[in-house]
C-alpha cells in the first residue's frame, strides 16, 4: 500500500490493526509518500492501492477512487504572528514565506493552482521538508506560514500552538480517497479496506 502523509498517519494505523487481526498471515508494506509518487507506484503496479489526500485528476480513466469523507484545509501560522486569529486577503498571505511540503506534495499543488486562479504571485516556499510533521513544526517554533489539513493541524490550533488566518473568500476542502486500478479484480485487500475497513471513517471521520 501507498499513502499520503494525512491518511498514513491518521487514518491507516487503526484499520490495519484491524486487517492484521483477521489476516495475520498476510505481509504488509506501507510506503509512506507524496500524491504524486502514490499514484505512479498504483499505476506502476508496485501497490495494491493507494489512499491518497486529494483527488487523482491525473489519471481519471485509470485510476477509480472511493472518496472516504472531505476536510478543509486552513493556513496556519504561529501565535505571535501578525496575521493569527486575523482576516487577510489572499494577496497579503502570499507575501508571507511558507513553509511546505516537497514538490509532488497534492496540498502544495493546491496552494499553486490557488494563486493561479486569482493571478495572484506565487507565494514564497522559503523552507521545504520531506514530511508533514517537520513542515508543521517549523511554523509553531515561529517561522513562517503553512497551508494544510485542517485534520493535521486542529489539535494544535485547539491547543494554542498554532492560529489559523482567514484568508478572505478562500474555503477548500480536501479529499481523502482510496485509489485502485480500473478494471482490475479486486484483490484481498481492497475488499476489505472498501467494504469493512474504511466505511466507518465515511461516517464518524477523525
Amino acid at each position: 500500500m501507498a499513502a499520503t502523509y494525512l491518511p498514513a498517519q491518521f487514518l491507516i494505523p487503526a484499520w490495519i490493526a484491524k486487517f492484521k487481526q483477521q489476516y495475520e498471515q498476510v505481509e504488509m508494506t506501507i510506503t509512506t509518500t507524496n500524491s504524486s509518487d502514490a499514484l505512479k507506484q498504483l499505476l506502476q503496479m508496485e501497490v495494491d492501492l493507494a489512499v491518497y489526500g486529494g483527488l487523482a485528476e491525473e489519471y481519471p480513466h485509470t485510476i477509480q477512487t472511493e472518496e472516504l469523507f472531505r476536510d478543509e484545509l486552513w493556513f496556519v501560522v504561529a501565535p505571535n504572528h501578525k496575521y493569527a486569529n486575523q482576516q487577510v486577503s489572499l494577496g497579503e498571505m502570499m507575501k508571507e514565506p511558507f513553509v511546505m511540503r516537497e514538490e509532488g506534495s497534492s496540498t502544495r499543488e493546491r496552494l499553486l493552482a490557488l494563486c493561479r486562479t486569482y493571478s495572484i504571485s506565487n507565494p514564497r516556499i522559503t523552507l521545504q521538508f520531506n514530511g508533514l510533521h517537520e513542515a508543521i513544526m517549523a511554523v509553531i517554533a515561529g517561522y513562517g506560514a503553512n497551508f494544510v489539513s485542517s485534520l493535521v493541524v486542529r489539535e494544535y490550533v485547539q491547543r494554542g500552538e498554532l492560529c489559523r488566518v482567514y484568508v478572505q473568500d478562500v474555503r477548500l476542502q480536501n479529499t481523502i480517497a482510496i485509489c485502485t486500478r480500473k478494471n482490475e479484480p479486486s484483490s484481498p485487500l481492497q475488499n476489505f479496506s472498501i467494504s469493512k475497513g474504511w466505511k466507518k471513517f465515511k461516517k464518524t471521520p477523525p
